[in-house]
């Protein structure tokens, strides 16, 4: 299925695992470029490797804990925005 979304560049909160992932992993068949955080760095390192072979986009995961951090949450979507060039 062709969602459009080739050289589009999109920004989840999650997607190390389950449904996010799943998305993530889509998106980037497609040709999206993604940005996505989890809490658990090993997840994070394995579903980085996993989308990164699923399309020719931009990968970027990050571990981080934001629950309760604004501040936290602000500086990983400037550092996604920075990343990825931007966000669709």
């Amino acid at each position: 299925m062709d969602l459009g979304l080739a050289g589009k560049k999109v920004i989840m909160n999650g997607g190390a695992h389950g449904l996010g992932l799943a998305a993530l992993r889509h998106f980037a068949r497609e040709g999206a470029d993604v940005a996505f955080l989890s809490r658990d760095p090993a997840k994070v390192e394995a579903a980085v490797k996993e989308i990164d072979g699923c399309g020719p986009g931009k990968v970027h995961g990050t571990a981080i804990d934001i629950t309760g951090d604004p501040e936290g949450y602000k500086a990983w979507l400037n550092g996604c925005l920075e990343a990825l060039g931007g966000c669709d």
